[in-house]
């Protein structure tokens, strides 16, 4: 399981939709949306709220959230962020996405999140809600539900009266919350915080948000129009782009993120849960700032598309030219991607860089299993041989870590 964040308009939007209210809410990324905003919403008295939703929190910590504001003051806010550089920890980047939503007055705030264990999942609840809810974290209460049973209102009900609190709306909101949580296919859910309008409707003033991604066949309905955005940090470079522009003109699952441009470990992984066990093993072993990237190809790629992506990643691996670097290709026992299309386009990629490959020796290790296996591991073989490159290759009867093994750095 890999769990993917979301965008904080994307959860809000799909809390909505589950259960049936109205969310209000406006995604901004150009001059036209934030036109479009304007001319719906112009000669409603309301004020509003405005913030970056870009995958990272803490932003009224870092004074990036506009508070109470008309229409012309959200217009002049976003003017002044957008396109700006931030420092968010140690990442800096450009502020381009945004939230738009309802100012609510009030004057309370609450806490929950919800995440799953191994067999359990856990509902963390608090009265003290918002920025400072990690430094207040003994205020926080939690309740555990097995995988296999319902919520019952009882244990909610006990959960909330921790706190001294009789209003039913919470309890309510806690419960549909948590349903939502489990249909929906969330790994991690946080409202931080959320609040009780004037009207006595709840409201979520802050979502994060972390879906499970082994539920992407089952969620197909759910997940509708859902995007995984690129994380808040230095701009995509031009081989991401690329691979990017890839995945979009074909059915196949073509992912890739530079984590260390300097990096000597390079990975050429099929699956998320492969590409997820590989970095995790790498870390394990000491080499988590060796890792030159993370990403995916598969989802039975074509001869064409392996080797553009194989090229790709290999460019990127190769524009520094330090020694001694490896290169990981490996997944778990493919029962539908034709394993020789995808070894015959990375052999092809290899022939065309060979000559830098040779002068950074370049290290291959190989686990792939699947249909026909035993061939096309032959062949890669064969080809690494030709090229003169060291290699060790192993098949589905390994398990897919063992060639992690022979990393020396």
């Amino acid at each position: 399981m890999a769990q993917l964040a979301i965008r904080e308009y994307d959860a809000k939007r799909m809390f909505a939709n589950f259960s049936s209210s109205f969310y209000r809410g406006y995604l901004i990324q150009d001059e036209e949306d934030i036109a479009a905003f304007a001319a719906k919403e112009t000669g409603i008295p309301t004020t509003w709220v405005i913030k970056p939703d870009q995958l990272f929190g803490k932003r009224g910590k870092y004074g990036l959230i506009g508070v109470n504001l008309n229409i012309a003051i959200i217009r002049k806010w976003w003017t002044e962020h957008h396109q700006h550089k931030a420092t968010i920890g140690k990442q800096e980047g450009l502020l381009t996405t945004f939230l738009i939503e309802p100012f609510t007055p009030h004057t309370s705030e609450y806490y929950v999140a919800i995440k799953t264990e191994r067999d359990h999942d856990v509902i963390y609840f608090s009265t003290s809600g918002g920025i400072e809810v990690e430094e207040n974290w003994e205020s926080v209460r939690e309740l555990h539900i097995r995988l296999e049973r319902p919520i019952y209102d009882l244990e909610v009900a006990q959960l909330v009266d921790t706190f001294g609190i009789v209003d039913t709306k919470i309890q309510d909101f806690i419960i549909v919350l948590y349903s939502f949580f489990r249909e929906y296919g969330f790994a991690y859910l946080e409202v931080n915080p959320f609040t009780v309008a004037t009207d006595g409707s709840v409201v979520c003033l802050d979502m994060v948000a972390r879906i499970d991604d082994s539920e992407e066949f089952r969620q197909r309905k759910n997940w509708t129009d859902l995007i995984f955005p690129y994380p808040f940090g230095p701009e995509k470079t031009d081989w991401e782009k690329y691979i990017e522009k890839l995945d979009s003109e074909t059915g196949a699952s073509l992912k890739f993120r530079i984590l260390n441009p300097e990096g000597r470990i390079w990975l050429l992984t099929s699956w998320w849960g492969a590409s997820v066990i590989i970095a995790d093993t790498l870390a394990d072993l000491g080499f988590a700032t060796e890792i030159g990237n993370y990403g995916e190809c598969s989802g039975n790629p074509d001869r064409e598309n392996t080797r553009a992506y194989t090229a790709t990643l290999l460019d990127a691996m190769l524009a520094n030219p330090t020694k001694w670097k490896y290169l990981v290709i490996a997944g778990a026992i493919a029962n539908f991607t034709h394993i020789d299309r995808t070894f015959a386009g990375v052999i092809d990629a290899l022939r065309d860089r060979i000559t830098d490959m040779q002068q950074q020796d370049v290290y291959i290790l190989v686990r792939r299993g699947g249909i026909n296996d035993s061939k096309w591991l032959q062949m890669m073989q064969k080809a690494c041989e030709e090229l003169k490159l060291p290699c060790e290759i192993a098949d589905g009867s390994r398990y897919m870590t063992d060639i992690l093994k022979n990393i020396k750095l």
